[in-house]
């Protein structure tokens, strides 16, 4: 394992990162979060997640990832300013705006969300207040963007599925990608991150990461 500060943050990386490479970080976070089901990471979004700069996952702010309910409930209030909560409210998932029990599957929807956000830079629930967007995760139509290969796509619409009961396991997920999608190695990886973030690469090769 690579340790800090051999690391780059994944919101310095929307929408420059190569489709292989971001199916191959999703791999890996979702094979580490299949170790423990019942862990859920409430608060998961670009500003939380980070990559070493051979590629492996980190989840920086474990503080936000374990959120209390009740302040993500006290955050709708209309005195609460947006910039506070931008963070986290576009990565909740349907069941969490409801304020429905969560499981692990919570976790797949964030995470095909920053995904799509990472390979596009755009994001994918919008809104001019906090409600709008809280509204949009709610009940908006998914709409994917046109992505290469079209597996890509049929993973992150089971991913996006709306009803609990039929979105995937982070296991399931990990068949998924590894049956249909291409995988890069650690030095496929590491030459990405070169390419996105030479600054911090030159760092690691010069500490021995």
């Amino acid at each position: 394992m690579i340790a800090a500060p051999a690391w780059v943050p994944l919101k310095a990386m929307r929408g420059r990162l190569a489709t292989t490479f971001i199916v191959t970080w999703l791999r890996d976070i979702l094979c580490e979060l299949a170790t423990t089901p019942s862990v859920v990471l409430r608060g998961l979004s670009p500003w939380t997640l980070a990559v070493t700069v051979t590629g492996e996952p980190r989840i920086l702010d474990v503080m936000l990832a374990q959120f209390p309910e009740q302040q993500f409930l006290a955050a709708t209030a209309p005195s609460v300013a947006l910039d506070a909560w931008e963070p986290v409210f576009p990565f909740m998932s349907p069941e969490q705006v409801r304020g429905l029990e969560l499981d692990g599957r919570r976790d797949i929807w964030s995470l095909a969300v920053i995904a799509i956000e990472l390979l596009t830079g755009t994001r994918m629930f919008r809104g001019a207040a906090a409600f709008d967007i809280l509204d949009a995760v709610r009940s908006q139509e998914v709409v994917l963007p046109p992505l290469h290969p079209p597996a890509v796509v049929r993973v992150f619409e089971a991913m996006l599925s709306r009803e609990l009961a039929t979105r995937p396991t982070a296991a399931e997920v990990v068949t998924m990608i590894e049956r249909d999608l291409q995988l890069w190695s650690p030095a496929q990886m590491f030459a990405e991150v070169q390419r996105i973030a030479p600054d911090e690469a030159k760092v690691a090769i010069e500490y021995g990461y």
